[in-house]
């Protein structure tokens, strides 16, 4: 079946291996009109759990909804200002505790694959919850390469070493594409873009933040990879340990944890691409080097970023168009989530 964002403001029709399921669309209101990050936190002024909105399009806000029927509060949204801080197209969010979130800038580039420097950060939010502007620290990631991000980890591994491989060919790829002007050869090129981030408590009782990569997938064993690295510290993009995914060429577009589980969406890498899936993999299962295979669920929309698990609930953000006209006051194409059960 093919799905288009205009299909989903009525029913959005998901075939799976097991079926046809119809699920309903919900708005999220104006101004979140391109959702892609999605996180569950507790709620600012009031008791209960509440789901935290990034929005690619708006760089100096999230969005806050209560929880307290167990869908978000379109009416009682709140926005969360950073102040005079921004981060460009944050498509990752991860909770480190009640106090402390990280918020990352995808580190894409533009559709001519021109650098975005808003979009090479990460923000660690350290006071949450003492009101609706927020005291946070940016990071800036200077360079995307395997020296830079990998350093004396870059050859510790052969996984390690295939991934920064990938990474230096997509961004020399990228550069060129640049300097060219190609939009056509920047999207061939499946730049260095994250597209989910998650916080792992470790057995020594630390807790690590894994990121997953959209792009570029990595060629290993003969297959074509998603990856999922481990960062050294939360305020800066050092990794230190990879994993490897297969999802049928797909590449990371959300992840988020639940029960024993690490939940996420794969599609892509291309936009375009309708090839959207739900998936989960057990944490246990999340080792230096492995090569895992995830249990697929269901097929999801082409526009699906954003994924929160509450109880056996999931919510997909649903991305919309907020349109070249900002006065206006209104999405071109409204974005907003789907609701289904998980058992």
């Amino acid at each position: 079946m093919s799905l288009t964002r205009s299909c989903l403001s009525g029913l959005a029709l998901l075939a799976t291996a097991g079926g046809l399921f119809a699920d309903q669309f919900m708005p999220l209101g104006y101004p979140v009109c391109e959702p892609s990050a999605a996180l569950i936190v507790p709620c600012i002024g009031k008791p209960g759990q509440c789901l935290l909105v990034g929005d690619n399009e708006t760089a100096d806000a999230v969005f806050l909804y209560p929880l307290g029927t167990g869908q978000p509060d379109v009416a009682d949204m709140q926005v969360i200002k950073f102040g005079k801080l921004e981060v460009g197209d944050i498509e990752s969010m991860v909770k480190l505790d009640d106090q402390t979130l990280l918020l990352l800038g995808s580190h894409s580039r533009n559709s001519s694959c021109e650098i975005k420097v808003k979009r090479r950060r990460l923000m660690l939010v350290s006071d949450w919850g003492k009101g609706p502007a927020l005291a946070a620290s940016l990071s800036q990631t200077a360079e995307l390469s395997a020296a830079a991000l990998l350093g004396d980890q870059a050859t510790s591994s052969p996984v390690l070493k295939a991934v920064g491989v990938a990474i230096d060919h997509a961004e020399a790829q990228a550069d060129r594409a640049a300097r060219k002007k190609d939009e056509a050869a920047c999207a061939a090129a499946s730049a260095f873009n994250i597209e989910g981030a998650v916080a792992i408590p470790g057995a020594a009782g630390d807790t690590k933040v894994w990121i997953g990569l959209r792009s570029p997938l990595v060629t290993y064993a003969g297959k074509s990879w998603a990856v999922l690295l481990r960062l050294k510290s939360p305020d800066a993009l050092g990794v230190d340990q990879a994993t490897l995914l297969d999802l049928g060429g797909r590449g990371v577009r959300e992840l988020t944890l639940a029960g024993d589980w690490l939940w996420g969406i794969a599609g892509g890498p291309g936009d375009a691409e309708k090839n959207f899936v739900l998936w989960k993999v057990r944490l246990e299962d999340l080792r230096p080097d492995a090569q895992l295979h995830p249990q697929v669920l269901r097929s999801l929309p082409s526009s699906a970023e954003g994924l929160a698990v509450v109880g056996e609930k999931a919510m997909v953000l649903i991305d919309g168009d907020r349109g070249k006209d900002i006065l206006k006051g209104s999405c071109d194409e409204q974005g907003g989530y789907l609701s289904f059960d998980l058992r």
